[in-house]
Order: C-alpha cells, then sequence, then structure tokens
C-alpha cells in the first residue's frame, strides 16, 4: 500500500464526525479538568506547608524547645554562675540563654491591658531568633524600655517614643504592695499572629528584677536544631545537671493547638475534595473516549475487510 494512501486512511479515520464535535469539547474540558484539579491540589498543599512553616519558624522566635527550671535555692544560684548552660557534648543544642518571665499589668494614656513580660540574659538570643535588632532594643540594657506586640500597643494607643506603667504584684507575698515601673516604648513588633501581638511585652533584664523584687527564679531556655528528639535530648541534660533541676518539652504545634488542627485538617479534606472533582473528570475522559469507539465502528469494519 501507497504512503500516501496510508496517511489519507488515518487522516479519515482521525477525523471527528461532525456530529460529535459537542462530545470532542467535553473531551477537552474534561482534560483541562483532571490538569485545573491536580495544580488546585498541589497548590493547595503547598500552600498549607507553607503556612505549617511559617508559624514553627515564628513560634520558635518566642519559645524554646526545651526550658529547665530549678527546684531549690540552690539550683537558682548555680544557673547564676557564669558558664552555666553550655553544653557542648550535646552537638543537638543550637544555642542557649537564660530567662525571666512574669505577668503584669500595663498602662498608658488612661488604657489598661495584661501583657506577659520577658527579658533574656543573653542578647544575643534576639539576633539568633531574628526577634529584633539589638541596635534598637537589647535586654542587658540598664534602661527602663519595653518591645510591645503590634495590637497590644494598639489597645493602650501608644506608639514608640511613648511611657507606660507596669504594675504587678512581687512573687514573695501577696500582702507585699505592688511594684510599680514607668518605662519608655522601644519598639512595637508585629509577628502576625494575636496570642503574641495582644500579650507580648519585651523589657530588659534589670526592669524586670524590679518588678519581681529579685525573687524570681530564671529559666534556661535551649533551642535544638531540626529532627531533634527533644524528649530525650531534655532527659539526658537533665541527668548532666543532677538533682535540683526540672526539664520540660513543649511541642510547637501544642502551643498554637488550634491553627495546626485546622492546617492538618485542611490536608486532609483538599485533597478528598480535588480528587473527587479529578475522579468525575477522569469518567467523563473515559465516556467520551468510549463514545469516540462506539462511533469509529464501521471505520474498523471497512478496516478489516
Amino acid at each position: 500500500m501507497k504512503p500516501a494512501l496510508i496517511r489519507f486512511i488515518a487522516q479519515r479515520f482521525s477525523a471527528p464526525v461532525n456530529t460529535t464535535r459537542f462530545l470532542s469539547y467535553t473531551r477537552l474540558i474534561a482534560f483541562l479538568s483532571v490538569m485545573v484539579g491536580t495544580m488546585a491540589l498541589v497548590l493547595s498543599l503547598a500552600v498549607l506547608k507553607g503556612y505549617q512553616d511559617t508559624f514553627n519558624a515564628v513560634l520558635s522566635r518566642y519559645y524554646s524547645h526545651i526550658q529547665i527550671q530549678p527546684l531549690s535555692a540552690d539550683a537558682a544560684n548555680r544557673m547564676l554562675m557564669p558558664g552555666f548552660g553550655n553544653f557542648p557534648q550535646f552537638s543537638d543544642v543550637r544555642f542557649t540563654a537564660q530567662s525571666l518571665e512574669h505577668e503584669a499589668l500595663i498602662r498608658c494614656k488612661g488604657n489598661i491591658e495584661g501583657a506577659f513580660l520577658k527579658a533574656w540574659s543573653n542578647d544575643e538570643i534576639l539576633n539568633r531568633t531574628g526577634l529584633i535588632s539589638t541596635s534598637v532594643f537589647t535586654c542587658s540594657s540598664m534602661k527602663k524600655e519595653v518591645v510591645l506586640g503590634k495590637r497590644l500597643a494598639v489597645n493602650l494607643s501608644c506608639t514608640v517614643g511613648d511611657s507606660v506603667v507596669l504594675v504587678t504584684q512581687p512573687s514573695r507575698t501577696l500582702n507585699a504592695s505592688p511594684v510599680v515601673v514607668k518605662c519608655r516604648v522601644a519598639a512595637v513588633l508585629n509577628t502576625g499572629m494575636a496570642q503574641f501581638d495582644e500579650t507580648l511585652c519585651l523589657t530588659t533584664v534589670a526592669v524586670l528584677q524590679t518588678l519581681m523584687d529579685n525573687y524570681g527564679s530564671p529559666l534556661l531556655e535551649l533551642w535544638t536544631a531540626d529532627g531533634t528528639d527533644n524528649e530525650r535530648l531534655a532527659l539526658q541534660i537533665e541527668e548532666s545537671l543532677g538533682s535540683g533541676f526540672y526539664s520540660r518539652t513543649i511541642r510547637q504545634q501544642e502551643r498554637a493547638a488550634n491553627m495546626f488542627r485546622w492546617i492538618e485538617e485542611q490536608q486532609v479534606y483538599i485533597p478528598i475534595v480535588l480528587s473527587l472533582i479529578t475522579i468525575v473528570a477522569v469518567f467523563n475522559i473515559v465516556t467520551t473516549l468510549l463514545i469516540s469507539i462506539v462511533e469509529k465502528s464501521r471505520s474498523y469494519a471497512i478496516l478489516l475487510t
């Protein structure tokens, strides 16, 4: 058979029938549906993974992976000794810092809000976590300064340079008079997470020691490398420190449980919905292909004879 005749037969065989042009359009739409559904599935999962990684990064700026707390006065004094908190034998520990935490009322321009106060003894933690530049604020400074979360600053109607008043009850006894400290707002942080922006108040160690009446015990916070078994590492560090210390680990997912639970649910439901859409599109493709085969049955018979 001549090549020209073969080409003619192939073109006539593959050419659609005019009466079934609608089927060609439905087949094209089905193919496009599969493409769009697959692309939407990939993009949705990528966006959710990006949100999850972003939340983990933001939480790691404010929360350590492991916390070591003294259980006695002797242990608290040991924590104040130079070099305490260095663990060269544990390679999974990226960096450590001692911190003070307390709760207080903060007042500015007649507005009063509750705030969570925090200060680190090592200014390097601010640079390592990317929290705030040490050229703007340092926890070791003797100045009476604070850094407020954006929503907290909005609720207090204060801006950078304004003065705020911190009021708290000393930890030593409930009968003591409240401690009042006036501070200057050095900066305003916008983390994008309401749980920080509404209550976060970074301050200096000197201010927190004054508010706590030099009675509070510091915490030793440890940031570890990705993929580290923090529970096992915390127990090993606790054993190396000896008695008088308590270690605890809190997964970042537990700190923002509602947000991570929502992400996990979306990672389950979105693939199911998009898979159903894809299955319907694939069924349409198979149907149109079967119809095309049926309408070509006469051509098959001609070729077979």
